[in-house]
């Protein structure tokens, strides 16, 4: 008897994943994304990397990892379409102030639940837009679960700008606030990214594991990034730096890979993330992550004084490897920040 489970008959509306490292700069994103004609408000669901982390980790089967994945998607664009989990937090990155065309979603709370809205889905080509963490680190299962419809968009960022933010992150990763998969070793929490180098972890300093944290995983991302291109699959890479110091060639880029315009609240959402900018720290910032600028800096002295609290707690072997990847990332991505090095 065969037991595989599937979803054969799913909508067929675009599904946007817009993913990134932590402090990468998805907030900055989010709101322009959805200023593009037919993508629907960018969601926060935790289910969709969950899923891909289980399956990298070999904690649950390929059926039911795609089967559920594809039911969520469905599930999730159908209650944006009938208002079922309209975000009234004001200050949330997907609540409703930072959401273009606010109104819109707050009618649809008063719209029956209907057939009809599947049809108007698949008809209109609603894209259900998904804000993930890391999920291209593990992406298998959303290019098997959605093929075609799917298009990511990775934000990656200067390495020496996350530091801040993952330091934040996991100087507060056993907290009950932190929902991230992670195992129990040694009476550590490790992150399920560390999960071959979790011997490593648990003997590391704050630092070192922050600045060890963020070169495996864009050494792990570079290998996704090639082996999704060569896979064809759908991916647009937005450097932080591109979008916010190059705005207009970032806007563009967007219109051509989803293949739609921008709609006239476009204006209000770049002003609102302060973008483009002349300099990188001229940016909103987060607080609660560390992420405060000092506005009476330059952008060398704020690049500067940054390269030098990551060089207060990390290991001399770590600080070289994470020049090396400075290097590469310059290479790759270069931007203004280049002339620091």
């Amino acid at each position: 008897m065969n037991n595989k489970l599937d979803r054969k008959k799913t909508f067929n509306n675009d599904i946007i994943i817009l993913n990134g490292l932590w402090g990468s700069g998805k907030s900055l994103l989010s709101p322009i994304l959805s200023s593009i004609k037919g993508v629907e408000k960018t969601k926060i669901e935790h289910n969709y990397e969950d899923l891909c982390t289980l399956r990298y980790l070999n904690k649950i089967e390929d059926d039911a990892c795609i089967t559920l994945l594809k039911i969520y998607a469905d599930i999730s664009q159908y209650n944006n379409l009938i208002g079922r989990e309209v975000n009234l937090r004001w200050n949330d990155d997907t609540g409703l102030k930072n959401s273009p065309n606010s109104f819109k979603y707050i009618m649809r709370m008063f719209r029956k639940d209907e057939d009809s809205v599947i049809n108007e889905i698949n008809e209109n080509n609603y894209a259900l837009c998904i804000m993930t963490h890391m999920i291209t680190l593990a992406p298998d299962p959303i290019v098997d679960a959605f093929g075609d419809r799917l298009k990511i968009i990775e934000v990656v960022r200067h390495p020496l700008y996350l530091v801040r933010h993952i330091y934040s992150y996991l100087e507060r990763f056993e907290s009950e606030k932190i929902f991230t998969i992670a195992f129990d070793y040694k009476k550590n929490e490790v992150p399920w990214f560390a999960s071959t180098w979790k011997d490593k972890f648990v003997k590391m300093t704050l630092m070192d594991r922050v600045l060890y944290s963020i070169i495996f995983c864009y050494e792990e991302l570079f290998k996704s990034l090639d082996a999704l291109e060569e896979k064809n699959v759908n991916l647009l890479v937005v450097p932080f730096e591109s979008a916010t110091l190059d705005t207009k060639n970032f806007l563009k880029s967007l219109e051509i890979f989803t293949g739609r315009g921008f709609s006239k609240s476009i204006k209000r959402t770049l002003k609102r993330q302060k973008i483009p900018r002349k300099n990188i720290n001229q940016g909103l910032g987060y607080v609660k992550y560390g992420n405060v600028f000092n506005r009476n800096m330059t952008e060398k002295e704020d690049y500067k004084e940054r390269w030098n609290s990551a060089l207060e707690g990390g290991s001399k072997s770590n600080i070289e490897e994470f020049n090396k990847l400075i290097d590469r990332y310059n290479k790759k991505w270069p931007s203004q920040l280049n002339r620091y090095r």
